[in-house]
């Protein structure tokens, strides 16, 4: 008897085994393999058994020329390879396709099949030589459409996942658009506010004196000052009051070369070098207390007069 090549046979009692061992990855793998007992033959694709309903394959055998033909139309015929996963592009998404229990096939070690597969191919018809040559049984490709449906509702189910948290992103954007909208207008409107109020002119002396009022005494002995420069066409005509004269000799005193730049530069209305003359010359030089004196310790105290029950003795000029 006659095996084709790579083929081989082995007898237990009254059950032949021929197989077909192929070499895979360096190590020997049985890739086909028939069982012949008492003239019924069973088929064997790696550990499946190959269904008794192909016609081109006979389940009864009556003489050694039939073993021999049957042998070489099952060393002919192509193995079914399974299915791949069509456009799996997440790993969570082929996790999820794992876990479904399909009524139509399985997963077999990276690839998928049908349930109805027969593990091997139709042989090619001689009407059609130059048909499309498939690697799965058409039971396997029906299968695969299966996969393709599932597989895109899943691709639906992530990317519906993906908008809902688009969708509350968005909620929450605008939430926290609204609240900061919300928060400028009322801004712009106090400022607007603000901006009418003081786009209001001063057009009575009452009201200009209210604003007077609300100002430090201080600052209003230096707005009626400047007001009383502008007032002044000629130089030597301006009246100063004694509490402006009074501060402008100590800023005179505590330091000339300021008084001199805020006079030169015209940031204030200060006498000039005369005038602070004239006015020191004009205060007494004796020892002890005199009116002039008693009447600056008085501005410094806030007091307009200071009252003494005793009169003050004054020391006799030289």
């Amino acid at each position: 008897m006659k095996f084709p090549s790579h083929w081989s046979y082995t007898k237990e009692n009254d059950n032949f085994n021929i197989f077909q061992v192929l070499s895979d990855k360096g190590s020997l793998e049985v890739d086909k393999s028939l069982v012949l007992c008492k003239g019924i033959v069973s088929y064997h694709v790696k550990k499946f058994v190959v269904p008794q309903i192909l016609e081109f394959l006979l389940s009864l055998l009556a003489s050694i020329a039939m073993l021999e033909n049957v042998i070489n139309v099952f060393d002919g015929l192509e193995v079914c390879g399974g299915v791949t996963v069509p456009n799996v592009n997440s790993k969570i998404v082929l996790q999820k396709l794992q876990q479904i229990e399909f009524n139509e096939g399985y997963e077999d070690s990276g690839v998928w099949r049908s349930y109805s597969c027969k593990h091997l191919l139709q042989p090619p018809s001689s009407k059609f030589p130059n048909a499309i040559k498939h690697t799965a049984c058409k039971d396997c490709r029906y299968f695969k459409d299966t996969l393709r449906k599932k597989i895109w509702n899943l691709n639906q189910q992530k990317f519906g996942d993906q908008l809902l948290k688009c969708r509350k992103a968005r909620k929450n954007a605008l939430k926290t658009a609204a609240r900061k909208s919300a928060a400028l207008k009322r801004v712009k409107s106090e400022l607007h506010e603000l901006r009418a109020k003081a786009s209001v002119p001063v057009n009575s002396k009452e009201a200009f004196d209210q604003y007077l009022l609300n100002m430090e005494p201080q600052e209003q002995m230096v707005i009626k000052a400047i007001l009383k420069k502008s007032e002044c066409q000629e130089k030597q005509g301006i009246r100063y009051d004694t509490e402006w004269l009074f501060q402008c000799l100590l800023l005179r005193v505590k330091s000339p070369k300021g008084y001199d730049h805020l006079r030169e530069n015209g940031i204030l209305p200060l006498p000039s070098h005369s005038t602070i003359q004239r006015l020191i010359r004009g205060i007494p030089g004796s020892f002890g207390l005199n009116d002039f004196s008693i009447d600056v310790i008085g501005r410094q105290n806030g007091c307009s007069q200071l009252l003494c029950t005793q009169p003050v003795a004054r020391p006799a000029q030289m």
